[in-house]
């Protein structure tokens, strides 16, 4: 009977250890993320930018390794590589890498990324280029290249054909374009399709907007087949960000691309951005109320970025906050020791933060959101906590995992807000809603797991 008690005992703190991670574990599989890959040949050199993008949630908070697989398109011989370990930092989900000293010949570029992703569980996804040509396979006369567009005529030293200004492809800047899209919703069903396209221009002089103009276009078409639904485009239009409705609203899966041609800061510049789209079939929606935050860090050109991502969320507005404080003053830091910004009125469901380099060492803060998520009030919450090194690269924090987030009332949001603006950092961890609710499920399940125990020890003894 021992025997038999003690193998009771295991089955339950087997079922135990399932009921822990078998939740986890369904949420991994409901996300799906692709690798979006474009190459550009310089001379002999070939530029390779790689991103992870989410199809039903926002990519964020990579950690794992890229791998750039350098292919010869016709005999499909991988010619080079490079590895790129991230370490959560890169809150852009993106790598990029240069393959120098190139052949000349038609290649294309394999991206592999292998990891985690919004800390979760492991993914192996990867994705093809397009086919970049190195060697000047038209004229082989100088170097400088055709330079006329369509329809131009003029010598080596004419930058201009038809209506646009051309300009050598080495002195053209890329640039990312980040995209929000969701469809309009009515009594009626869906109306329209709204993006809206963010060009990066973080750490330009005129990332305000002024002195950025160009040439935008929203393209939509179906995942399936790419055959093009509805496109607009919008010519000379200034600014780093443009939005505009398209007519899709037909159920189903599609791909956004948004592109710009113009100028940043004076310098000729391309943007380029896609995302993965759906409109879900009617009962299909999120559930308003299964919004969550995941904060993600990197550091950039001297700066430290903090991005904030609205899980399970189409659309958002209302304030955001994030706050941090260094491990020598965590025990009721002053107002001078906690550092914080702040979003208000923000009309996305991600927030960049930018702050200046920090000191090294361990940080604990937390996120907040008061406002309206797909048309309801709501407050959200995440803790988190994060490493500098000295050479100012960061890392989540051993326990980030373990912090609490969740769904809090959107009036004890605006107090927590309000009382690090004030200088008053609230408290966390055992008083999340979250941690109650685990600890509790804890200690219930340790309660039936004891009186299983003692029920079999009975029978032993009888």
């Amino acid at each position: 009977m021992k025997r038999t008690a003690r193998t009771v005992s295991l089955v339950w703190l087997f079922a135990f250890a399932l009921v822990l991670l078998v939740s986890p574990l369904q949420v991994l599989a409901s996300d799906e993320y692709t690798v979006a890959v474009s190459a550009q040949a310089d001379g002999n050199t070939i530029q390779v930018d790689g991103k992870v993008m989410g199809s039903d949630t926002e990519a964020a908070a990579l950690e794992g390794k890229f791998v750039f697989a350098l292919i010869e398109k016709e005999q499909k011989v991988e010619k080079d590589r490079a590895d790129y370990p991230v370490a959560n930092t890169d809150a852009t989900t993106s790598a990029a890498h240069t393959f120098e000293n190139v052949e000349p010949g038609d290649y294309y570029v394999k991206v592999h990324f292998e990891g985690t992703v919004n800390q979760g569980g492991d993914v192996k996804i990867e994705g093809d280029s397009n086919v970049v040509t190195v060697g000047n396979s038209n004229t082989g006369a100088d170097d400088t290249g055709d330079i006329t567009g369509e329809g131009g005529t003029g010598s080596d030293n004419d930058t201009t054909g038809g209506n646009n200004t051309i300009v050598n492809d080495n002195e053209v800047q890329q640039k990312d374009i980040h995209i929000d899209a969701f469809p309009l919703d009515s009594e009626d069903g869906v109306t329209g399709t709204k993006v809206n396209a963010v060009l990066d221009v973080m750490g330009t002089q005129q990332a305000g907007g002024s002195g950025i103009n160009g040439d935008w276009t929203i393209t939509i078409s179906k995942k399936s087949n790419g055959t093009v639904v509805d496109e607009k485009s919008k010519s000379g239009h200034e600014g780093p960000s443009y939005e505009d409705v398209l007519n899709v609203t037909e159920e189903g899966q599609y791909v956004v691309k948004v592109t710009f041609d113009g100028t940043v800061d004076g310098a000729a510049t391309k943007g380029e951005g896609t995302k993965e789209y759906s409109i879900p079939e009617p009962g299909e929606e999120p559930v308003a109320g299964d919004e969550e935050l995941k904060t993600g860090y990197s550091f950039e050109n001297g700066k430290h970025v903090l991005t904030t991502v609205m899980l399970n969320a189409e659309e958002a507005h209302g304030n955001w906050l994030i706050a941090f404080v260094h491990e020598d003053n965590v025990d009721n830091p002053t107002e001078d020791q906690i550092i914080w910004d702040e979003k208000v009125g923000h009309n996305r469901v991600i927030a960049s933060y930018e702050f200046d380099k920090l000191k090294p060492g361990h940080y604990y803060g937390i996120s907040l959101f008061e406002g309206e998520a797909d048309g309801e009030e709501t407050g959200l919450y995440e803790e988190f906590e994060f490493t500098v090194a000295k050479d100012g690269t960061v890392k989540p924090g051993p326990g980030n995992g373990d912090k609490g987030s969740g769904k809090i009332d959107p009036d004890q949001a605006k107090k927590q807000i309000d009382d690090i603006k004030g200088g008053h950092m609230p408290k966390t961890g055992s008083d999340s809603p979250l941690g109650t609710y685990i600890g509790l499920g804890v200690l219930f399940l340790g309660l039936i797991i004891l009186v299983v125990w003692k029920l079999c020890t009975r029978m032993t003894n009888n």
